[in-house]
């Protein structure tokens, strides 16, 4: 019997490095996008607590 341990370990190792690759491609066009939409308030969660706390 063939013994796949190591090219199951190489390809586990292969699609780590894909996922990590593609996660920081993604980030990279998430912050672009955030980039070039109009902003937002920049402290609307600080205004909504100080206007609820008691």
């Amino acid at each position: 019997m063939y013994d796949f341990s190591s090219l199951l370990a190489g390809l586990a190792a292969l699609l780590a490095v894909a996922i990590v690759a593609c996660a920081h491609d993604w980030r990279d066009e998430h912050c672009q996008r955030l980039l070039m939409r109009p902003a937002a308030h920049p402290h609307l969660m600080r205004d909504w607590w100080i206007r609820h706390r008691h």
